[in-house]
């Protein structure tokens, strides 16, 4: 297992953990993070025996966005900004977003500016009751990124997704779990055993037909509703002729738990 200096990954059965682990700055994202985050991602992504991946954090919050501090090369020249947003930051997002399996975050504390875009590109979310969404840009003359706009938009609409941009609003957990941004809001002390009993859930579904789900939702957000049923249509071909479909239906009328194999 690769050893990082701002992450910890963990593998347990069917379940990787990748946890941000700089709480001194509430983990907030400077390039030496941002790759391992990255590679730690992809590495959870690969591992054979994975079904489901839990982003967690240490300390009191989830992650507060860029590091400010960060020393950024040639920072005065045009473009840089962009490069580096493309380079260090954008990578996590669609290790997230278009990796086969889901991600499972568990919010504590902040999730602000870009830890508010790595909390919105996961498929499932478990809040603290002390945990928030931070929208922090307009503060400081800056703009949502990591897909915050897409995000905001495709689950609050325009109006309040160009507020939250404008005002750099704030939603507490259970605004966020009112507007779909979450699953659940659990007390700060039952956080983690609360993912996990989430991810040990999810991981004895029937995997291919859980990154099948994953993979059309991605689709459908961008193209037709006869696009979408085409690609229904063509996956469920590949789920119906699969050997956990027929141990599913096995399962199903023998009254028992189905032992999927992801195959």
């Amino acid at each position: 297992m690769t050893s990082y200096q701002n992450v910890i990954l963990n593998h347990e059965e069917f379940v990787s953990t990748v946890t941000l682990n700089r709480p001194q700055t509430r983990n907030a994202l400077n390039t030496p993070m941002l790759l391992e985050l990255a590679d730690a991602l992809k590495q959870a992504q690969a591992e054979p025996q994975t079904r489901v991946i839990i982003l967690n954090a240490v300390g009191e919050g989830f992650c507060a966005g860029a590091d400010l501090t960060d020393d950024i090369p040639n920072k005065e020249l045009p473009g840089v900004i962009t490069e580096r947003l493309e380079r260090e930051f954008d990578p996590v997002i669609e290790a997230i977003a278009y990796g086969a399996k889901p991600v499972i975050a568990a919010v504590n504390g902040a999730a602000a500016g870009y830890g508010g875009s790595i909390m919105l590109a996961c498929d499932l979310a478990v809040m603290a009751d002390n945990a928030y969404l931070y929208s922090v840009f307009t503060n400081i003359n800056l703009i949502p990124d990591g897909g915050m706009h897409k995000f905001l938009l495709d689950r609050l609409g325009h109006k309040r997704a160009f507020a939250m941009a404008a005002f750099s609003q704030q939603m507490n957990s259970q605004e966020c779990l009112s507007a779909g941004l979450c699953n659940n809001v659990v007390a700060a002390n039952e956080l983690q055993q609360a993912v996990l009993t989430l991810a040990e859930k999810l991981a004895l579904r029937a995997p291919m037909a859980v990154k099948r789900s994953k993979n059309i939702l991605l689709h459908a957000a961008d193209h037709s509703l006869r696009s979408t049923m085409a690609l229904e249509a063509k996956l469920q071909d590949e789920c119906f002729h699969s050997y956990d479909f027929v141990e599913g239906v096995s399962a199903f009328f023998e009254k028992r738990p189905a032992n999927f194999k992801g195959k």
